[in-house]
């Protein structure tokens, strides 16, 4: 009985699904039809216009474009494009060559049809909310800025229409590399060193401790949050450093905010009108003012450096003494002492230069207690102005010249006898003393002369050496390395004359000198 059952139910189903198809197929005549689509409007509107100033240069209709809208012609191309599709109105008239040329006032106008997709001008930090009003960007602003760790912010130090100059603290980097989001607080001094405060000198409570890091994003990340947008003409969609600084060098740094500031700007330092001074603290006692012109990477180079003063370093306060030359186990450990012969640090080779190191630093320390004199061992703090701007330039210098930074973990002591060995040049004359020539008849001052220096050994003293590595150890020194001062002639748009951009030396400089030792004031070129 089953078994007959079976084919009727399929029909059953068949004719079923038939019907529901049907159904379906059938329109429902007893709702109403819709409404015919409306054509599609003809109406342009204008959605950019701006008129080329009459003080530049005269120029085509495709670079105006180019120059006063970048965000909506990031090419030649797509400007071109723009005008032979008739997007472009000049002077309120249609136009056809991009090529034509403009010589100043003319009025550039972009129209798009009504209801189509158009550009927004928001700043970045508004991008993310649906609401586009002064107060929602002035509180997206406040919130992004805030949330920034107070050791990591930027800091403004001057800011118009055009450019900026904010101060960068040690620990983020300028611009961040690919598949990196910023600086930690792995480059700042640990809580209760000398470093451990903020630009200004206070100490900062939002560390969180010892070993918490704070991150933080770059410069170049977080000056689309800091810096009011600009309104001028040809505006930038986010603000642009002109020059870098390291990621453990604080200090000032020049950004742009209009195309033609960004190329002025970037000119001025291509063409060396631009005044830089970095403030450091250098290990030994450098006299004087110089110049040096060791080659970088086989490019020509030259810093100006000048000495400040000088800190004697308190030897018993570092805990060296003739009994324990290298202080504890643990400092005589961290001790980079390379062998002069080999170059190298480690293995076999970097205990028996460590052994060596070891008495010598013995025999000083044995010298001076029988003739009663204290080891003298020196932290000078100099002025550095970079006549050029390669890669770790200033860092590099002064560790060819064995006065390497207070707190370099790269080029210390060691890196003159590596390049030497390496067979790079070591030309006497790369090292030049400034002094005073004598006045010729009606000179109001004496003029400065080059006179070169003295040869170098490849090593530094030993004693110089094992003080800098048990201090570095036991203080948990960073690069002592600030940018405190920036000169140019005239605003790179406006072309008025720019204040001196400058800052106060670090209260961690201060602190430093305070923990190692007594401080002696000196002149340029005196001796004491």
């Amino acid at each position: 009985m089953a078994m007959a059952e079976r084919p009727q139910e399929r029909c059953k189903t068949a004719a079923a699904q038939q019907a529901a198809a049907e159904a379906a197929v059938t329109p429902d005549t007893s709702l109403p039809p819709r409404p015919p689509l409306p054509p599609a409007s003809t109406a342009k509107i204008v959605v950019w216009q701006a008129i080329l100033p009459s003080s530049g240069p005269a120029c085509h209709l495709h670079e105006a474009l180019r120059q006063l809208c970048p965000e909506r012609f990031p090419s030649t191309t797509s400007a071109k494009r723009a005008v032979r599709r008739s997007e472009v109105l000049l002077d309120g008239g249609r136009v056809i060559d991009p090529s034509c040329t403009l010589v100043g006032g003319e009025m550039l106008q972009v129209v798009a049809r009504e209801g189509a997709s158009q550009m927004r001008w928001y700043p970045q930090h508004a991008l993310k909310g649906e609401q586009s009003s002064a107060v929602t960007d002035a509180a997206s602003k406040y919130n992004v800025a805030a949330a920034i760790p107070q050791p990591l912010r930027l800091r403004i130090l001057f800011e118009d229409d055009h450019m900026a100059c904010l101060v960068k603290p040690p620990g983020i980097p300028t611009d961040s590399p690919s598949g990196r989001g910023g600086g930690t607080t792995s480059s700042l001094p640990a809580p209760g060193t000398p470093g451990d405060s903020d630009s200004d000198g206070e100490p900062d409570s939002s560390s969180g401790g010892r070993g918490m890091q704070l991150h933080a994003p770059g410069a170049y990340q977080q000056m689309t949050h800091l810096l009011t947008p600009s309104t001028a003409v040809g505006a930038l969609r986010r603000p642009r450093h002109v020059h870098r600084l390291d990621e453990p060098t604080g200090g000032l740094l020049l950004a742009a905010k209009t195309r033609l500031a960004q190329q002025e700007l970037c000119a001025a330092f291509e063409q060396r009108r631009v005044t830089k001074r970095y403030t450091a603290l250098v290990w030994g006692r450098l006299e004087g003012q110089g110049i040096v012109r060791y080659s970088l990477n086989g490019r020509a180079c030259e810093t100006e450096y000048r000495a400040v003063r000088h800190t004697r370093v308190d030897m018993a306060a570092l805990g060296l003494s003739r009994a324990n030359p290298l202080g504890d186990a643990e400092d005589a450990a961290a001790m980079p002492c390379a062998n002069p012969s080999t170059g190298a640090a480690g293995g076999a080779a970097g205990a028996t230069s460590r052994s060596h190191c070891v008495q010598d630093v013995a025999a000083t320390l044995a010298d001076s207690s029988e003739s009663g004199e204290a080891p003298a061992v020196w932290v000078t703090t100099v002025d550095l102005y970079p006549h050029t701007g390669r890669k770790h330039q200033l860092r590099r210098h002064m560790a060819l010249m064995l006065h390497p930074i207070l707190g370099d973990p790269k080029h210390g002591f060691g890196y003159r006898a590596q390049r030497h060995l390496s067979g790079q040049s070591l030309a006497a004359d790369s090292h030049c003393e400034l002094q005073e020539a004598a006045a010729e008849a009606g000179a109001a001052a004496a003029a400065l002369t080059e006179v070169h220096a003295p040869d170098r050994p490849l090593q530094a003293p030993a004693l110089l050496q094992a003080a800098a590595a048990v201090a570095t150890q036991r203080l948990q020194l960073k690069l002592c390395l600030w940018a405190v001062e920036l000169r140019l002639k005239q605003h790179p748009v406006t072309g008025k004359p720019l204040p001196v951009f400058s800052l106060p030396e670090p209260a961690a400089f201060a602190a430093t000198r305070d923990l190692l030792g007594n401080t002696c004031w000196v002149s340029a070129g005196a001796t004491t």
